[in-house]
């Protein structure tokens, strides 16, 4: 997770069991890069902006991509 206005990282957190996990942010810009710890190169993680404000809770979906597509038909 990085601060919006210097790109510092401020937190880093790895999901539970579950898949989820919690931060504690200040009220702020920021930007959540999802990151592949298995070592290969897929599936990739999403970035997703987070703002959060004075005394609320967001809840963020992180997606990853595969890289799989469907099959293409027609032609």
């Amino acid at each position: 997770m990085t601060k919006d206005s210097d790109q510092t990282v401020v937190s880093t957190v790895q999901s539970g069991e579950d898949g989820r996990y919690r931060l504690t942010l200040a009220p702020g810009a920021y930007t959540l890069h999802a990151d592949n710890l298995t070592g290969n190169l897929l599936p990739r993680g999403t970035t997703v902006p987070v703002r959060i404000d004075q005394g609320q809770f967001q809840t963020v979906e992180l997606k990853f991509d595969s890289g799989i597509r469907g099959m293409q038909t027609g032609g």
